[in-house]
C-alpha cells in the first residue's frame, strides 16, 4: 500500500486515557485506530491501550496529508525535534503559529516531519526501509511505543510511522 492521505495525529497514552476517550478528543474514529495499532486479538486484548503507547490516529475531519504529534506533559521542541531526527528550526518553519519556542502547551498538536504508511501483504520492516530509503533502526526507533509494533511481523492494515 502507499503513504497514508489524511491527517493524523500521534498520541502517547497517558494515565486514565481509554482508546474511545482519545478518539473522542483527537475526533477519530475508534475503528480505524484499532486497525492501524493492531488493538485486537491476538495481537493484545480489544481495544487495550497502556501509558507510554503511542497510537496513531486518523483525523475524521481533513484530507490533507500531515502528521501532528500531541504534546505531552514535559515535552519541549528541543525532545520533539529529537525524536523525530529534525531540527527545532524545522518544526518552526512546519509550524509558524508557534511564536515561542520555549513555550509549547500540553495537548498542542506540533505537525511533524514523517508520514503514515499502511503495510501490506508481505511486507517487512526491511522491505519498507528499502522502499524509503530509511534505515531499518530509524523505522524501528520511530515506532518502539506502537502496540503491534514487531521487528519481525507486520499485520495487513498497521500503520508504520515513516519519516518524511
Amino acid at each position: 500500500m502507499p503513504l497514508a492521505n489524511g491527517t493524523f495525529f500521534l498520541y502517547s497514552v497517558r494515565p486514565n486515557d481509554t482508546l474511545y476517550s482519545v478518539a473522542d478528543m483527537l475526533d477519530s474514529n475508534v475503528q480505524q485506530m484499532q486497525q492501524l495499532n493492531a488493538l485486537f486479538p491476538p495481537i493484545t486484548d480489544q481495544g487495550t491501550i497502556y501509558v507510554n503507547q503511542t497510537l496513531i490516529a486518523p483525523f475524521k475531519g481533513n484530507e490533507m496529508n500531515q502528521v501532528f504529534y500531541v504534546v505531552n506533559p514535559g515535552d519541549t521542541l528541543n525532545r520533539i525535534a529529537t525524536t523525530f531526527s529534525t531540527s527545532v528550526q524545522d518544526l518552526l518553519a512546519l509550524n509558524p503559529h508557534i511564536s515561542d519556542p520555549n513555550n509549547i502547551d500540553v495537548n498542542e498538536p506540533i505537525r511533524v516531519p514523517v508520514s503514515i504508511y499502511i503495510v501490506s501483504q508481505g511486507d517487512s520492516l526491511q522491505k519498507i526501509s528499502s522502499r524509503f530509503n530509511v534505515r531499518m533502526s530509524h523505522l524501528a526507533r520511530l515506532n518502539q511505543n506502537r502496540p503491534g509494533f514487531s521487528l519481525d511481523f507486520l499485520i495487513p492494515g498497521y500503520a508504520i510511522i515513516i519519516p518524511d
